[in-house]
């Protein structure tokens, strides 16, 4: 079609100089010549007029297919959806229920049993216990991690320095972080889902609690500022940081720079909080270095 239109501007002056000439020449009066413009015109007009509904139609066959292919994957993501509400009630009710039978059985035989195993039967009741309790957080996590996707955002306008003391306090009641120094600046205002942004400054703090645990004098500072259209927060902690090379692989689910040994935990904390930013619209980033703590941002639209 633009081909076309490029040669119609082109040929038409084309053939009016043509058409001038040869009345100049006196081949024919100017009747004659006016009756070809005419007629080509006319003609120009029809083929475009042709080739406008075909391109037309080609068109409305093209957005039907489109309209198809779009219906079939919201029809495979809706499937999708009902496959992991079943999969998360499936965890919440089958998993979790046979795990808190070993545990409570394991500790009816730590307790009544005890003086009827040795110490190497202790041992391995231990390893029992201590697994089911793994396996239990990580069904907690797996569950935060599904949550943090398909949760119906509720969004309010959202003072970020009071849900980040919020965090803070939960944390400092489930754990002993007496000796972390904790400070909050300043922080903009945002908009977005209360709980899921608790959850995001949970994880966060959290993770940097547990990573400066081991130093004498651990601190975390929370912080922000606006920036354009945008408000950004950071975390940043003196704890062991981590390698810039391997940045990308933090905030993917089940990645770990770390053993498990070393610092206990699922690998999913920093997942969800990725999940939680993007549904948003924001963004999540970081920056660290080994034995020189690290800062995680994450950013917002301005509330």
């Amino acid at each position: 079609m633009r081909r076309v239109l490029i040669a119609t501007l082109i040929v038409m002056p084309v053939l009016g100089w043509l058409v001038l000439q040869g009345q100049h020449a006196g081949w024919y009066g100017a009747g004659f010549g006016l009756g070809i413009v005419v007629a080509a015109t006319m003609t120009v007009l029809a083929v475009l007029i042709v080739l406008n509904a075909r391109a037309a139609g080609a068109a409305e066959d093209r957005i039907r297919q489109l309209e198809k292919r779009l219906a079939a994957c919201s029809a495979e993501l809706q499937d999708a959806s009902k496959d992991l509400e079943t999969f998360s009630h499936s965890v919440s009710h089958d998993l979790r229920a046979p795990l808190r039978a070993v545990d409570g059985y394991c500790a009816i035989i730590s307790e009544d049993y005890a003086d009827r195993l040795d110490e190497k039967g202790q041992l391995l009741l231990g390893v029992v216990r201590d697994s089911s309790h793994k396996m239990a957080r990580l069904i907690e996590d797996l569950l935060a991690f599904l949550r943090s996707a398909h949760q119906q955002i509720q969004m309010a306008q959202v003072d970020m320095a009071s849900l980040a003391n919020q965090a803070w306090s939960e944390l400092c009641a489930a754990g002993t972080h007496e000796s972390v120094q904790f400070t909050v600046g300043p922080l903009p205002a945002a908009r977005g889902d209360t709980a899921l942004l608790k959850q995001a400054w949970l994880n966060l703090i959290g993770n940097a609690c547990k990573y400066s645990g081991k130093r004498k004098q651990p601190i975390i500072e929370v912080g922000g500022e606006q920036r354009g259209t945008e408000a950004v927060y950071f975390v940043r902690d003196n704890g062991v940081g981590f390698d810039m090379q391997h940045v990308k692989k933090l905030f993917e689910a089940f990645q770990r720079l770390h053993s498990a040994t070393e610092f206990p935990g699922t690998g999913v904390g920093l997942a969800i909080v990725h999940r939680i930013i993007t549904r948003h619209g924001g963004r999540v980033w970081a920056q660290g270095k080994v034995d020189d703590g690290a800062t995680f941002f994450f950013s917002l639209p301005a509330g």
